[in-house]
């Protein structure tokens, strides 16, 4: 069975920016939500991706707000998805 991420937004009213309650693909896998291996790590942002394109996502966000990737993190992965595995190894050391 595929897993299913619930993510939504809410806004805070201190400052209006909007955070993910469930946390982003990235703070899922920092919080240990997801197995970070490298080829788990592959089909659990496939099927997160899937699921931010069928809509299941109840607000409306970039899907780089939803993975929570800097501009510069989404640019690599977007062409190397390869790097995902150093992406989070990098964040995990504290670069953001």
């Amino acid at each position: 069975m595929k897993a299913r991420f619930v993510i939504y937004g809410l806004a805070d009213p201190r400052d209006g920016v909007v955070r993910y309650v469930g946390g982003t693909f990235v703070a899922r896998v920092l919080r240990g939500d997801v197995d970070n291996t490298t080829a788990s790590l592959s089909k659990a942002i496939d099927d997160f991706v899937d699921d931010w394109h069928d809509g299941r996502f109840p607000i409306t966000a970039s899907l780089r707000d939803c993975l929570g990737f800097t501009a510069e993190e989404y640019e690599l992965w977007a062409r190397f998805p390869q790097k995902l595995t150093d992406i989070i190894e990098a964040r995990a050391a504290g670069a953001r």
